[in-house]
């Protein structure tokens, strides 16, 4: 085990293991943001992450954010990883345009086939991801008594019912 390899509990399956560098958000969805590079063309705004860490100060971080003290290996790869590896495809991939319709400004996209249990219990790992990381640029998410609920439904790979953690994209 490397020296700087943490063990202890991991947050999800609660086994003592070394812990392992964890992106909270999937790293792959930042995709579009190392695509963007550092300047964008003139009236565009590229997106960017700045977190802030606890001393104040600011680093952009074109992969993402991450958390080396929340995950062992397994969880992070076997349990989220196949959730993740599907939003992934899923959000990255290439819409067909008879689904688009917007004006420019609000673009709408519809899914006619996708997996709802994939695609929902990815959004409930992120959510209890940021809850449970001590990253400053997740302070604000704080699930309180819902994140031991979350945390055994991603276990148990239950997505709940339709009012369990709805999520709407925008």
């Amino acid at each position: 085990m490397p020296a700087n390899q943490l063990l202890s509990p991991c947050r999800l399956c609660g086994l003592v293991k070394p812990l392992i560098k964890a992106h909270i958000v999937p790293r792959k969805l930042y995709e579009p943001i190392v695509q963007a590079g550092g300047s964008a063309p003139a009236g565009d705004t590229a997106v960017r992450i700045y977190p802030v860490d606890v001393n104040g100060k600011s680093r952009q971080r074109q992969s993402g954010i991450h958390d080396p003290g929340i995950l062992c290996a397994d969880c992070d790869n076997k349990v989220i990883g196949p959730w993740d590896n599907y939003a992934q495809t899923l959000l990255l991939g290439s819409f067909d345009p008879k689904n688009y319709s917007g004006n420019g400004t609000n673009q709408l996209y519809r899914l006619d086939n996708f997996d709802y249990v994939k695609l929902k219990l990815f959004f409930m790992s992120l959510l209890w991801r940021a809850s449970v990381t001590s990253k400053n640029f997740f302070k604000n998410v704080d699930l309180g008594s819902w994140e031991a609920n979350l945390r055994q439904k991603l276990l148990a790979a239950d997505p709940g019912g339709r009012d369990d953690y709805s999520t709407i994209l925008r």
